[in-house]
Order: structure tokens, then C-alpha cells, then sequence
């Protein structure tokens, strides 16, 4: 089987070949060579440009072929008056890639590994500016599906264009894009001259296999076979392992069940150990981690250690800076001494470590490390100066003494007697845990042992012990009677003994006096004396060893009652001196207050080692500052003693954990605890090479969310797989694919979910947290239901009274239309921009009360296209409201909002699978975004109750009830676009309820009503039966259209659906059942036409209801409305499910 070494170069491959795929055209614009297009349509370059070529290239007079890249176009982006039209974008882009070899003589011939490609930044799904080209999925299958001839260079370029035309739909001479514009030019490059940001992951893996390291850890990680791991400890063993729960960040909240267990079990990992921690969305992942490095900094300052260095890293940039910014905002209820920090201007227990050339988002109060000429800098550089360093003693030496009300002059003393104050804590945290650690203990004994309850078996012993007293009494009063029995023997018997003729008499007589005595009482037949001697003998000391017994037991369990009653009460003692609030446990009661204390004590401790240190590296020439492998160790290690917790990018993690010293050396195992958040997106091998850095970790994701962003062709991936010895047998990669080692499908948390040290069950994979706060009960339910099958516990409440519904949607009959390569829909767009807009005011009320003063705070919008964000951001704009985030899932992964809107794209002639339907993840996320209403405003057609799909479910939870529905759109734009303006708008309910009626009447011919829901409340209310028998007998069609999959509850329809049914059945109307119909719409004959948002059968009928004052439809009369009409019959015929039900 592979070795690590195997693994590990397959992933450094694989990175190389992920940035030779995905290049940036304009960083090697100046190395590259301007060639013609005949050229590569010829398949032969010029005599001239091959010189060049050569002089440039490494080895050159070794080399008798190069391998290449050729781009046989080339896009500049669009300029309006003199400047490019976002500034953004790339300034020029190469939209096909060929790979290729040239030999000496000028002759390109076909690559014999690798094949064409289009950059993957600018195929959907995509997050850059540039609006995609065509789809991923579609250069997949064209991959897939058609074989390349490697033998010919025509028919090499053949394959090429077609890759071209298939995902574009467009020749790449004819091929046009609105942000770029097409050239005649085309470029040739030197293959090595393709570098990307994987760089230094790749000096890595190059690293660790010459140094030949052999890292416990990535021993672990960088396995196809794994161990079984070991369960989980339960209750009380896990509850044991709190007494090394050391630390608490936050003295507002405690860790959950779930949390706890994974805190507990992270304290057991040895070097070379991993665990995994499973984290869907809203469960506390960053609590969780806040937890880890809190215990880790109290553990290393009890037992007087170097100050642990802990890195939590991910590929995302989104969850760098989240939990860079959650590290610089724990929350700090209450007045206390410990509160805060004790050294000027540290404002976090995270340093944010990052490259100074790129454009990244910072806060301006983050601790910020940058790569730099010479070494790093950042934030450091000001602290550690001569200036600083008094300020700073001053400062600490005051808030010291404040705390210990005492005069504290040196910082020696200060940290002596906050290590003193430390230990005492922690001591105190582990004898609270033990002890009632050990009251459980013998509680759960107890009730195992004496199911039936230890006072009923004391009480039962009690009974046997005084049983057996009382037969040895009795049996006592026995023997003594045994004794008179014998001295009351007639006279004449012992006589007649001694004459020979008679002494058998006697002896007789005597045995019968015997049997006598043993009947009168109850003893055995024993006709001799000794017999009844021996008798008493042997039965007292059977008596005696029982009562001894009985005793034995009940002084047992006696002992046992008063070593838990001894422990209860210990425990209750304790208790007592705790303020254990409500329902709180007594672990939890910790959180909030011992561990807290021991973690600002640690953290006082680390700033005063800190002080100390700085001190002596400023006055001692000799401490090392350099770049070097102990000058770097020195530099973490003190910097670790104010931020213990180091966050940054996969691909920035090796730099700033390498030392230059004559060659670059990485700091193997020089890292405590490595963790990577959502690992559910890293791909294996930009991981991997970092696991050597490190002696531990914590792998923190969810593999139902988005899924990594892979660069590798399942091609390439396959060849690269059979090079390196991980697969021989080409039909072995699905087998392979479940290890998460492959770079085309794994992902860094499958592989930890494989080898992590500890499980919940084998199906979990590591840790679960469970315990759900974001969303309100209504939105998670969905989630619950769709990934992860009920496993979560929502802990939110419902909102009384919410002014939208939880789970809702707006029918937008909008038009979708490709763009590029890409989806938008621009009725879609306007009418959520113009939604927001119109309800800004009533939204910035409602969530005044939450300190929420900004639309942008409230709503984001998700969309699966880059086209429709595009758009949906430009209309924002427009509308003045620039702040409000839109995106696909991605922009908002690892974010929230209160409200949350949903543009899926789509309109219902789209006929070929959603997007959103590949998997659970896109709508498990845009979902679980939303902490109380998550609305989808879209054509409602796409979303069937009856699909088994992720957009089916959603279905299910969306029409689930009438009023989830959001009737205040404005569709105006649309209906004049449609029909041209109306002749009357149409609000109150009132004013609805006459117009149905007057309709009725006044048809000649014909009625015609859809209405997606039905209710016999709305019938019976607006009193419709005699007017549709009335409208009958006069010869009038009355014809009603409804969609009875949205009249379910649950999984029965509900009882005023089918009774509407019954109805219009009795009165003669024909009922007419549809499929994904959600307009409302009425007409009479072809005179009169009325569409909007008013269900004319269902709508409540109560004027007070909020609901009421949202309806909104337009009236249209004339000669138009024929034709009009005419549309909506159209569409209605296509949805009919079966024939009509005639009453």
C-alpha cells in the first residue's frame, strides 16, 4: 500500500498542476511570447521566436523539447470614456488554454499528459468579477464524454475549440463577452513559468521529502488505511475529563452537551493525534475553538511551560477573518478586575498573519503580522520597543495591584502571585469536579448494584440479620428446654440401665422420651441423646455464621449508603457555596466563573512573561532577532504569550513557519495544536504539507455545507493517482474517493473523519454538535430534515408575532436568461431590490430594539448565479442601498442575517435540474443563513412539493400555509411589460370580495378563477354558492383552476380544501387541479382580466388579519384582454393534471 511519502508528493503534483491549470494571464503576460495565429492553427513557430524561447529557457542546452502553454487568444477588458468599467477586473483574461510541446525545429505537438482547459475562475459556480464563461459541470462532461487524439496537433486543436465551443456556445473567433473585448493576439509560455499561490505549500512538500520527516501527525493524516477509532467516553468518564477543561474565554456563555464532549476529549490528544469535529450551521463551532485554546493557555501557565502556539487556519478567506474577529470580540459580562487586557493596545487573543501584497480586509483594531523584505513585521514593531515597554509595566504593575488591592512594584511579583492565584483556581475547579465526580460515581453504583434502592436493601439486611438473632434465640430457649427435658427423666430409667435383663427396656424407653421431645418441638427425628447434642451444636453455629453474614451484608451496604450520603453531602456543601443560575449544571455554573478566572488569570501571567521577556531581548545584545530557525521559534513563542491563537491562510501557513538559514527550514512540530475550520472545504493536498508543522489537531467542518472548490479534472486527478502508486486498477478510484485523499473529490474533513482518534457513533465521524441557536425552530427544521436527520436540537424559541412569515416566498412570474455562462432574471432582481426598499423603514423599526440600525445588518440576499448577484448588486446600488450583501452561498458562509431572500434564477420552462438540487449543501447553507425568516422570491413554479429533492422539500416547508406567501410585491413593471397598463389597482379586501361577485354575475358565457389554495371558509364567508347556481342555471361555464399540492397539511389535505372541493362540485362548477400553479388570476367571457396576488377561493376573510392589507391586483379591460387571456389558458394547459371534476 502507498507510503506517506507516496501521498504526499501526489498532493504536491497535484498543486503544481492546479496552478498550471488556473494561471494568471497577466502576471506572465511579460515573460510570454506574442505569437501568430497561424502559427498554432499550422502547428509551427517561427525560427525566430523558437531562439527566443530557448535563451529563456532553464537547462537549455540539456533540453531537446519544452513543454508549453499556448493561448491562442487573448480579452481586454472594455473601457468607457478612457477607463476600464470595473476596476476590479483582471485587465486582460485567456480564455482557452492549451498545453503542449515544442521541440527545437519549432514543432508543437499535443501534451501527452495534460489537456486543454478554461481558467476555473471564470466557470460557474465563480466568486471572481469576471462573469462566467460557461459552467464547470459542462467541461466536465465534455472531458468525460470525447477522447483526445495525442497523436495529431490538427486534431489535438480540434479538441481544443470544441472544448471551447461546447461551454461557451460559441467559436473562439466569434466568441464575445461584455466585460472583454477579443484581440488578434496570442501568446506561447514556458511551462515553468506558471506559479501560483500554492508556492509555498509546495516548497513544503519539496522540504519534507528531502529533510525525509516523518511527522506523527501527518502520519496520521496522510494515510489510505486508518485505525477504528475509539468511542467516545459517556457521562461520568467524560464528565471526569473536565477536571482538564481548564479555561473559559467568555464569562457569558457555557459550552453545550455536545461541545463539552468535544472540549473533554480534545484535552486526551496525544502527539500525532487528530479528532474530528463535525459542526453544522449555528451549533458553536467558534465557542468550541475559544474553548480549546483557553485551556490550552491555563494548562501551559499552571505547570510553567513555553506558552502554546496554536494556529487555526482554513482555505476560505471568509473563515480567517471570522475567526479573527471573533477573537477580538469575546464577550465580558459584568464588572471585573480580571476583565480585559493589561498591556495597552492588545485587542485580541488572535494575531491575524497574512501577506503584505494582498488587497485583504482588516479591521483596523486586528493584530496584524505581514510578510515583509528581511523578515516580518506588523503590529509587534510597535510594542516591542524601549517607549512601549515602560508604558506597558506601568500599566500592568497598577492593574495588578488594583486586583490584589496591594502595592505590587515588580513584575516578577506580579506574575508570581497570579500564578499562585492560577494554581489555586484550577485546584479548586478540580476539586469541585471530583467531587461530585465521585457523589455520581457512587450514585450510579448504587442504583446499578441495588436496582431496587439501597434503603429498601438496608432495610432487607436489617430483617435478615434480626431474623437470624431471633432463631438463634429461639433456638437457645430450645436447648434450654432440651436440658429440663433431661433432668426431669423418670428415676427408675437410669436404674433399670444397669440390670441386664431390662436395659433394653430402658434404652427404648428413653429413645421414645427422645422422639418425643424432638416432636413437641419441631426437631428433627433423633432418638439418641448425643444425636440432639450434636444437633443444637451443629445448628448454632449455622445461625451464628448466617447472623454473622446478615451482618456482614448490612454493615456492607450500610457502609456504602454512608459513603455516598458522606459524598452527597459534600457535594451539597459545595454546591451551596456555588450561584448556580436556573437550570444550569454545575459544569456549566464553571464556565461562566472559575475556568473564566483562570483564563484572565493565565492570560495577566502571559503578559507579565511577556514583559519580562521583551525586557530582556531589548537589553541583551545576544537574545536572536533573526530570521533564523531559533530567532523565528523566539518570535512565536513571544508573541504567543499575548496572542496565544495564530490565524491565517493554508497558503501563507509554511511561510510564516519556515526560518531562513542558509536554505528555508520549516519548523516541524514546532506547532501545538493545529485547527482547520471549515474543513469541509479544504482540499487534501493544500492541507496536507502543514499537518508536518504541527503535533495535534482539531479538524472543525461539515460536509453537508459547501463543498471544496476542486482544480483537478477527474482525468488528470486519475493519472496523477496510478503515477504515484495510490491506484493501479483505473475501476479501484471509487473506492479511493471515500478516503478524501483525492484531489479532484477529497476534502481535508473526510480524510479527518476517517482517522479521527475518538467517535461519537462510527456513522458521525468524530464529534457532532448538535445544540442549534441561529435560527428560529421553522428554519432549521428544514436543515434538520434535509442533512442531518433531526440530529440538531434547535435551541431558539419561536417569535411571537413576527411581522414575515419564518419559512415564506413571493411568486415572480420573471424570465430567466443566460449571460455569459452564467443565469440571471431581472423581474427577479427588481422586485427584491424594490422589496427590500419599500420595507426598509418597517425592518430598521422592528430591529431597533436589537441595536440593528442598518438594512445591510437585516437582509443579504443568496442567488446560486455570479450573473444575478452581479445584477442584484448593481440595482442595489442604484437604489441606494450598496451596503446590503448579496452573493452566491459563498459570500455568505460563515455569516448570518435576520432576513435572508433566495433568488433562485430559474423560470419554469427550465426543464434539464436545478443547480441548487446537485446536493443538500447550497440550500443546507443559503437556508441555515437566516435567524428568523428565510424568503424565496422567485417563480414558484421550479419548486415541486412532490420532487425528491432538496428544492422539493423546500417546497414542502414553503407552502406548507397560506400566509407564508409575501403578497406586498410590486409586479407592476411586469404586467405593463406584459399587457400594457391596467385600467384599475385593486387593495382592500372588501373591494376584492365584490369584484368576484360582480364578475359572477355579469359573465355571458364564461368565469374563470385560479386559485392555487382552496378553503370552504372563503367560500362560505363571501356566501358564493348561490351565485355560481345561479350563474350554472343561466348556461355559464364557471371553471376554477387550483393547485392541490399546496392544500396539504403534512401529509393529509387539509379538511377545508376538501370540503371547498365538495362545494364547487355540489354548485356545478368545474374544479380543474394544476401542477406548480401559483398565480392568482379572473376573468369574465374575454372582456375583463384581473391578476395579482389575491387568492380569490382562500384568502382570510378577516379585515383585521395583518395579512389582509397585502393584497394587490390589476384590472384590465378592452380589446386587448382576448389575448391576454389567451396566455393564461396557454400556460394553464400545459399544467393540467388531470381532466376537469364536474359538478
Amino acid at each position: 500500500m502507498a507510503t506517506m511519502m507516496n501521498i504526499l508528493k501526489y498532493w504536491r503534483n497535484s498543486l503544481a498542476d492546479a496552478d498550471w491549470l488556473d494561471p494568471n494571464f497577466n502576471k506572465m503576460k511579460p515573460s510570454g511570447f506574442l505569437i501568430e495565429y497561424d502559427a498554432i492553427e499550422k502547428g509551427v513557430v517561427s525560427s525566430d521566436t523558437v531562439q527566443q524561447f530557448i535563451s529563456k529557457c532553464k537547462d537549455k542546452d540539456k533540453k531537446k523539447i519544452f513543454d508549453v502553454v499556448v493561448c491562442p487568444a487573448v480579452t481586454y477588458v472594455k473601457k468607457e470614456h478612457g477607463s476600464t468599467i470595473n476596476y476590479r477586473l483582471p485587465e486582460a483574461i485567456a480564455p482557452l488554454w492549451i498545453p503542449a510541446l515544442l521541440d527545437v525545429s519549432g514543432t508543437l505537438k499535443p501534451h501527452p499528459r495534460y489537456t486543454p482547459w478554461i481558467c476555473r475562475d471564470y466557470l460557474e459556480p465563480s466568486e471572481t468579477e469576471v462573469l462566467p464563461m460557461g459552467n464547470v459541470d459542462q467541461v466536465d462532461e465534455y472531458l468525460s464524454t470525447r477522447s483526445v487524439n495525442r497523436e495529431s496537433w490538427a486534431d489535438y486543436l480540434n479538441f481544443s475549440l470544441e472544448l471551447f465551443n461546447n461551454v461557451t456556445g460559441s467559436l473562439l473567433s466569434e466568441w464575445t463577452h461584455e466585460q472583454y473585448r477579443l484581440s488578434d493576439e496570442s501568446y506561447l509560455f514556458i511551462n515553468d513559468l506558471v506559479t501560483g499561490t500554492s508556492r509555498a505549500i509546495q516548497d513544503l512538500y519539496g522540504n519534507i521529502e528531502i529533510d525525509q520527516v516523518q511527522s506523527p501527525l501527518q502520519l496520521t493524516f496522510a494515510s489510505i488505511e486508518s485505525q477504528p477509532p475509539l468511542p467516545a467516553l459517556k457521562e461520568i468518564d467524560s464528565e471526569k475529563l473536565s477536571i482538564g477543561h481548564y479555561g473559559q474565554m467568555s464569562n457569558q456563555f457555557y459550552l453545550s452537551n455536545s461541545q463539552r464532549q468535544a472540549m473533554h476529549h480534545a484535552t486526551l490528544l496525544n502527539d500525532g493525534d487528530l479528532i474530528a469535529v463535525n459542526g453544522p450551521p449555528g451549533t458553536g463551532k467558534t465557542t468550541l475553538l475559544q474553548s480549546v485554546v483557553a485551556t490550552s493557555v491555563v494548562h501551559h501557565a499552571i505547570h510553567k511551560m513555553e506558552p502554546p502556539v496554536i494556529v487555526v487556519t482554513s482555505t476560505n478567506n471568509n473563515a480567517v477573518t471570522n475567526v479573527i474577529g471573533s477573537f477580538g470580540k469575546v464577550n465580558e459580562v459584568g464588572e471585573n478586575p480580571l476583565s480585559g487586557r493589561w498591556i495597552p493596545d492588545i485587542t485580541s487573543y488572535g494575531s491575524y498573519l497574512r501577506s503584505s501584497f494582498k488587497d485583504e480586509h482588516e479591521d483596523e483594531d486586528w493584530l496584524t503580522v505581514m510578510t515583509g523584505q528581511g523578515g516580518f513585521r506588523g503590529y509587534f514593531e510597535h510594542i516591542e520597543t524601549t517607549e512601549f515597554l515602560a508604558q506597558a509595566s506601568q500599566y500592568y504593575l497598577e492593574k495588578c495591584s488594583q486586583y490584589f488591592a496591594a502595592d505590587i512594584v515588580t513584575v516578577d511579583d506580579a506574575i508570581d502571585l497570579l500564578h499562585g492565584s492560577l494554581v489555586k483556581v484550577s485546584q479548586e475547579i478540580q476539586d469541585i469536579v471530583n467531587t461530585h465526580v465521585k457523589y455520581q460515581e457512587l450514585e450510579v453504583s448504587i442504583k446499578a448494584k441495588y436496582p431496587e434502592g439501597i434503603q429498601n436493601v438496608i432495610q432487607e439486611r436489617t430483617e435478615h440479620v434480626n431474623r437470624a438473632i431471633e432463631e438463634l434465640a429461639e433456638l437457645e430457649k430450645t436447648r434450654v428446654e432440651w436440658k429440663k427435658f433431661l433432668l426431669e427423666e423418670p428415676w427408675w430409667i437410669p436404674l433399670l440401665l444397669k440390670i441386664p435383663v431390662v436395659k433394653n427396656i430402658a434404652i427404648r424407653k428413653k429413645q421414645l422420651r427422645n422422639l418425643l421431645f424432638c416432636s413437641l418441638n419441631q426437631l428433627p427425628d433423633m432418638p439418641q441423646e448425643e444425636q440432639i447434642d450434636m444437633w443444637f451444636a451443629d445448628s448454632r453455629n449455622r445461625l451464628r455464621g448466617k447472623r454473622e453474614q446478615a451482618e456482614a451484608q448490612l454493615s456492607e451496604v450500610k457502609k456504602e449508603y454512608e459513603e455516598y450520603v458522606t459524598a452527597q453531602n459534600k457535594w451539597e456543601e459545595v454546591a451551596s457555596t456555588l450561584s448556580i443560575q436556573g437550570e444550569e449544571t454545575y459544569l456549566e455554573y464553571l464556565d461562566r466563573t472559575s475556568r473564566y478566572e483562570a483564563f484572565k488569570l493565565a492570560v495577566h501571567y502571559w503578559e507579565g512573561q511577556w514583559l519580562l521577556e521583551t525586557e530582556r531581548m531589548l537589553s541583551d545584545p545576544s537574545y536572536n532577532r533573526k530570521n533564523g530557525k531559533k530567532g523565528r521559534a523566539l518570535l512565536w513563542r513571544r508573541l504567543a504569550k499575548l496572542t496565544p491563537c495564530f490565524v491565517t491562510t493554508l497558503y501563507m501557513l509554511p511561510t510564516f513557519f519556515s526560518a531562513y538559514q542558509a536554505r528555508l527550514h520549516p519548523m516541524y512540530e514546532y506547532i501545538d495544536m493545529l485547527i482547520i475550520d471549515e474543513a469541509g472545504q479544504v482540499v487534501p493536498e493544500v492541507a496536507g504539507a502543514s499537518f508536518a508543522l504541527a503535533k495535534k489537531a482539531i479538524i472543525v467542518g461539515d460536509t453537508l455545507q459547501i463543498q471544496p472548490v476542486w482544480s483537478i479534472p477527474i482525468t488528470v486527478d486519475m493519472g496523477n493517482l496510478q503515477r504515484y502508486g495510490l491506484q493501479t486498477d483505473p475501476d479501484a478510484y471509487d473506492e479511493l474517493r471515500i478516503t478524501g485523499i483525492p484531489a479532484s473529490c477529497g476534502s481535508v474533513m473526510e480524510i479527518a473523519r476517517r482517522h479521527t482518534k475518538y467517535t461519537i457513533s462510527e456513522s458521525d465521524g468524530g464529534f457532532l454538535l448538535t445544540e442549534h441557536r441561529r435560527c428560529v425552530p421553522e428554519i432549521i427544521a428544514y436543515c434538520n430534515e434535509l442533512a442531518y436527520h433531526g440530529k440538531l436540537e434547535p435551541k431558539r424559541k419561536s417569535i411571537k408575532d413576527y411581522l414575515l412569515p419564518h419559512m415564506g416566498y413571493a411568486h415572480i412570474p420573471g424570465t430567466s436568461r443566460k449571460r455569459g455562462g452564467s443565469l440571471e432574471n431581472k423581474l427577479e432582481a427588481e422586485v427584491i431590490v424594490s422589496w427590500i426598499d419599500r420595507n426598509k423603514d418597517k425592518l430598521l423599526e422592528y430591529y431597533s430594539s436589537e441595536g440593528l440600525t442598518r438594512i445591510e445588518d437585516i437582509v443579504a440576499i443568496v442567488t446560486p448565479f455570479s450573473s444575478q448577484k452581479w445584477l442584484l448588486l448593481n440595482k442595489l446600488k442604484r437604489a441606494g442601498l450598496k451596503g446590503v450583501k448579496a452573493g452566491t452561498v459563498h459570500t455568505l458562509q460563515g455569516d448570518e442575517r435576520p432576513i435572508v431572500l433566495f433568488s433562485p434564477v430559474y423560470d419554469s420552462n427550465h426543464s434539464s435540474g436545478y443547480f441548487f438540487d446537485q446536493g443538500v449543501s447550497m440550500l443546507n447553507v443559503a437556508v441555515s443563513r437566516a435567524r428568523d425568516s428565510f424568503l424565496v422570491f422567485g417563480d414558484m413554479r421550479v419548486f415541486s412539493p412532490a420532487s425528491p429533492t432538496p428544492s422539493g422539500l423546500l417546497a414542502k416547508y414553503l407552502f406548507a400555509k397560506e400566509e407564508n406567501e409575501i403578497k406586498n410585491i410590486d409586479l407592476g413593471d411586469y404586467f405593463n411589460t406584459r399587457y400594457g397598463a391596467p385600467v384599475e389597482h385593486i387593495h382592500e379586501l372588501e373591494a376584492h370580495q365584490q369584484l368576484l361577485r360582480d364578475c359572477i354575475q355579469s359573465a355571458n358565457q364564461e368565469v374563470h378563477i385560479v386559485s392555487p389554495y382552496l378553503s370552504s371558509v372563503a367560500i362560505e364567508a363571501d356566501q358564493l354558492q348561490p351565485l355560481f347556481d345561479e350563474a350554472v342555471q343561466r348556461g355559464i361555464t364557471v371553471s376554477v383552476y387550483t393547485n392541490e399540492a399546496l392544500n396539504y397539511n403534512k401529509s393529509e389535505l387539509k379538511y377545508t380544501y376538501v370540503k371547498a372541493k365538495q362545494i364547487l362540485q355540489e354548485h356545478g362548477v368545474q374544479l380543474h387541479l394544476t401542477d406548480r400553479v401559483h398565480s392568482k388570476a379572473l376573468w369574465v367571457d374575454t372582456n375583463v382580466l384581473i391578476e395579482g396576488s389575491f387568492n380569490w377561493l382562500s384568502a382570510r376573510r378577516n379585515p383585521s388579519h395583518q395579512w389582509c392589507y397585502y393584497e394587490t391586483s390589476l384590472v384590465y379591460r378592452g380589446p386587448d384582454v382576448g389575448a391576454m387571456i389567451g396566455k393564461i389558458r396557454e400556460d394553464l394547459d400545459k399544467r393540467k393534471l388531470v381532466q376537469r371534476i364536474s359538478g
